[in-house]
């Protein structure tokens, strides 16, 4: 199964080979990344799983962290932190779900959309310092109804990386895939911790349980409107507020005119006001409750004074609802 995060090819023509009876097709990856290659293993419905090594170093860092997307460009939703990570030398894997397919943009058919997504993925995540970019190639709209395939996916994937963290979207998001993810992501971590709930080949595991990391909903709030205040804030600085548009801009599919980053750029103010943060914030919960999820916050262990937690749930909702709100996340 590790052949799947580490297969080289240095040939220039395809070719065509077998692993475990599910053919593969391997080629020189060409997206101007010299020190890429791609592995992309067709399974058996049909699916291409693409894989694309970014920094062969970043694989074997002591701190991992995979980061289980619904859709290419959700990272932005936390992209300082993810940024700030990687600076500081952590392995840093982009698992995306779905292939982009349901954007279908200038009379491209969907498999175009999806091939272009993928490369802007790609692109993307070398901007960001990741250490390798997964695809699973399911398609848009469909997490909630792949969600037992999702999982029988995830898994050897989580047990191959075998990360000390994992971030992903958050349960309460109002996006019906970001909310599905989130669960089959819960979900496929426990699978992963055990060996006797899957069929999949024993890779052994460190003895380091991952920490469980969501991301703030797309918009602040839940379903219900009520905003959901997080559990971390990740401080932003001035020298980095390029990188939002830099990564962002990337996803030319989506992204089309500096004007729609706007969202991105109140998102992160909003969450920095209340903490009196000139250039902003970003949010993050930590599931504690598994038996299976670490009880060490390695994220503050990591960035130190970038970040502020316990009492800020209080006080974050004492200034924005006053003492008699209590619309608080708590896990």
């Amino acid at each position: 199964m590790t052949e799947r995060v580490i297969q080289q090819n240095h040939r220039e023509t395809p070719q065509r080979n077998y692993i475990n009876g599910v053919q593969t097709l391997n080629r020189r990856f060409r997206f101007g990344l010299e020190r890429s290659f791609e592995t992309t293993i067709i399974s058996p419905d049909g699916r291409r799983e693409f894989t694309a090594v970014l920094d062969r170093e970043k694989r074997a860092a002591p701190q991992r962290l995979v980061v289980v997307k619904m859709h290419d460009d959700d990272e932005a939703i936390a992209l300082h932190t993810i940024k700030k990570l990687a600076d500081k030398g952590v392995g840093v894997f982009f698992i995306t779900v779905t292939n982009g397919n349901g954007r279908p943009r200038d009379a491209h058919t969907p498999d175009e959309v999806a091939e272009k997504r993928r490369l802007e993925g790609v692109a993307a995540a070398e901007k960001m310092g990741v250490a390798a970019y997964i695809n699973l190639d399911y398609h848009d709209m469909q997490v909630s109804d792949r969600a037992a395939d999702i999982k029988r996916t995830l898994v050897p994937y989580l047990r191959m990386i075998d990360p000390t963290m994992v971030m992903t979207l958050h349960p309460e998001d109002h996006n019906p895939d970001h909310a599905a993810g989130a669960d089959i992501v819960y979900d496929a971590l426990y699978r992963a911790r055990n060996t006797y709930l899957t069929d999949e080949i024993a890779i052994p595991l460190s003895q380091e349980i991952p920490a469980l990391y969501y991301m703030d909903p797309q918009s602040l709030v839940d379903r219900t409107g009520q905003i959901i205040p997080p559990g971390i804030f990740v401080k932003v600085r001035k020298k980095e507020k390029p990188h939002l548009a830099d990564v962002v801009l990337t996803y030319e599919t989506q992204y089309t005119h500096p004007s729609q980053l706007q969202e991105f750029e109140d998102r992160v103010r909003e969450r920095g006001r209340p903490l009196r943060w000139r250039y902003g914030a970003e949010g993050l919960s930590q599931d504690k409750k598994g038996a299976f999820l670490s009880k060490r916050d390695i994220l503050r262990e990591l960035l130190d004074r970038e970040v502020v937690v316990n009492g800020s749930k209080r006080y974050y909702a004492r200034r924005v609802f006053g003492r008699e709100s209590r619309p608080v996340w708590e896990f």
